[in-house]
C-alpha cells in the first residue's frame, strides 16, 4: 500500500467514524453516555468497499439493515438507514477534500456516476 493511499484511508475512516457516530442507530451517544470510539468501525470497510465500487441507494441501505439486526441486534425500523444512507452517498460524492492527492486521481463516471481510478 502506498502512503497516499494510507493516508487518504485513515482520513476516510475518521471522517465516516464521526457520520456514523453522528447516526448512533443504537443510540448510545446520547447525554451523559460514553460511546466506544470504534463502536461503528465495522461498518466502514464493507460501506467504503461498496462506495468504492459504485453501490447504490439500495444496497447500501440493505446492508445497514442486514448489520442492525444481525450484528447489533436491532431491528431496522425507526433508525432513519435511508436518511443516513442518503447523507453517506452525498457525502462520498464530495470525499475526499479537494486539494488531496487522491482527489486528483479519483473521478465519476460520466454516464454511472461510479467511482473511478485515474
Amino acid at each position: 500500500m502506498t502512503r497516499d493511499w494510507m493516508a487518504w484511508y485513515a482520513r476516510t475512516r475518521d471522517a465516516m467514524r464521526i457520520l456514523l457516530t453522528q447516526w448512533d442507530p443504537i443510540g448510545i451517544t446520547g447525554d451523559g453516555l460514553e460511546c466506544p470510539e470504534d463502536e461503528y468501525d465495522c461498518l466502514i470497510g464493507p460501506l467504503l468497499a461498496r462506495l468504492n465500487r459504485g453501490a447504490g441507494r439500495a444496497e447500501i441501505r440493505r446492508f445497514l439493515r442486514h448489520e442492525l439486526a444481525d450484528h447489533f441486534g436491532i431491528g431496522a425500523c425507526g433508525h432513519g438507514t435511508g436518511a443516513f444512507t442518503d447523507l453517506l452517498l452525498a457525502w462520498y460524492a464530495t470525499w475526499p477534500p479537494a486539494g488531496s492527492s487522491t482527489a486528483r486521481r479519483r473521478g465519476r463516471h460520466e454516464r454511472t456516476g461510479r467511482v473511478t481510478s485515474m
